[in-house]
């Protein structure tokens, strides 16, 4: 019986830190939504896990309609503009609306301006397309390119 006793006050104990580490990583809003006195872990997740699946696809159309409008015109440099894309490419993934290399890619070129036409064309030319990592590395050093 004390073996007993000495487990389930770890397991409490270890309940209370992962409890705290989720209090800890989520943003204001969703802390005030997801707080209840003499919760456990697992109820904490749950309720998380509710909020977040019941916004999934009202958050996919959201993303999407951000990937379809991001454009560099909108940022102050190609590398920011990447970061973007990749940034709703993995938000878009974690709503189970992964975006394809090819999709990403021809998103990115037809983001860009007209002082890129060049670059657009040469990416165009590959069949098949390049990675983003690929693509992105040479939008780059086109820029620089152009820069100087």
């Amino acid at each position: 019986a004390e073996l007993k006793a000495t487990d389930s006050d770890l397991w409490n104990r270890l309940d209370a830190v992962v409890l705290q580490w989720m209090y800890a990583t989520v943003s204001q809003d969703i802390l005030q939504s997801i707080l209840v006195v003499d919760d456990s872990d697992e109820e904490c997740w749950k309720r998380i896990a509710a909020m977040f699946h019941d916004n999934k696809h009202s958050r996919a159309v959201q993303l999407e309609n951000q990937f379809s409008n991001t454009h560099l015109e909108n940022f102050p440099s190609t590398k920011a503009y990447c970061n973007r894309l990749k940034t709703l490419l993995d938000q878009l993934a974690n709503v189970d609306s992964p975006v394809t290399n090819t999709r990403l890619v021809l998103k990115m070129i037809s983001g860009l301006t007209d002082a890129y036409s060049g670059f657009i064309t040469y990416i165009h030319q590959h069949d098949p397309l390049p990675t983003f990592a690929t693509a992105r590395s040479h939008l780059e050093i086109e820029e620089s390119t152009m820069i100087q």
